[in-house]
């Protein structure tokens, strides 16, 4: 028959609804939803099919454009079930927040749209980038990345580099001085541009550490720009800072923002 009405099951105890054959034999059940302005044979359905033998084996079908679902959707039990399946698989899949690993809260990846780089982070710790442009970073947890910050006169002697702290999570920095919080090896590295060169001039730049090892690179005549990198085991309570000097040539001024210092433990 038909019901032209709203149908409501209200018995004092437990309600249910069973749709189906219950003598062995195999049946389609299904609940068919007309909506739209268009007569159709349905709009959306739920169909039930299949089933192994035992209590809720079978397969629970859904046809419809869009499912739009207010609400969290977990799992019945913890790290059991997936999410697609081998020629199963899902599409596209849009985040827009934390993507967790392994059934820990403290371990994810991320986006972050401001800056153009994928973030991965391990017991709350940023361990990694990849930009946009491919390039792949680490930052453990005893890395420091650092900017110039103001414009400094060099002259004949080395010149400590005044440093604004950047990316600093575990404070090594100081008064523009790397302190090295643990014992490994450590990468390590400096970038100097100055404002204007002419021929007869020439920069150089330094990591200086603290037991007196200086890792050192002079630009050719004329070249503004001047990098320099290293690495070596260091011990913590060493200190590392960028230097520099004019190697030949009058006095020159640095650039404020552009030049960089950076220092990573690596093992």
């Amino acid at each position: 028959g038909t019901l032209t009405g709203a149908l409501f099951v209200r018995p004092l105890g437990n309600a249910n609804i069973n749709l189906g054959r219950v003598d062995g034999v195999a049946s389609t059940p299904y609940i068919d939803f007309n909506t739209g302005a268009t007569a159709v044979d349905y709009d959306a359905r739920i169909i039930a099919l299949g089933g192994t033998g035992s209590v809720g084996g079978g397969t629970l079908e859904i046809n419809a454009a869009t499912v739009l679902v207010d609400a969290d959707v977990l799992p019945d039990a913890n790290q059991t079930y997936d999410l697609g399946a081998d020629g199963a698989e899902w599409n596209d899949v849009w985040v827009g927040g934390r993507l967790y690993l392994g059934g820990e809260t403290n371990d994810w990846i991320e986006y972050d749209p401001t800056n153009e780089y994928f973030r991965l982070f391990s017991q709350n710790a940023e361990k990694m980038r990849l930009d946009a442009f491919g390039s792949i970073s680490q930052t453990s947890p005893y890395a420091t990345h650092g900017v110039y910050a103001s414009t400094q006169s060099i002259g004949a002697s080395y010149t400590k580099l005044l440093i604004s702290e950047e990316w600093d999570p575990q404070s090594d920095f100081g008064a523009s001085t790397y302190t090295v919080s643990v014992d490994g090896l450590y990468v390590f590295g400096a970038q100097v541009r100055f404002q204007s060169t002419s021929d007869g001039d020439a920069q150089k730049v330094s990591v200086y550490c603290s037991d007196g090892t200086r890792w050192e690179n002079t630009t050719g005549e004329a070249e503004a720009v001047v990098s320099v990198t290293g690495a070596r085991w260091c011990t913590a309570g060493e200190t590392l800072e960028a230097q520099a000097a004019q190697a030949s040539g009058s006095s020159k001024t640095t650039y404020a923002d552009f030049s960089r210092f950076f220092a990573v433990r690596v093992s």
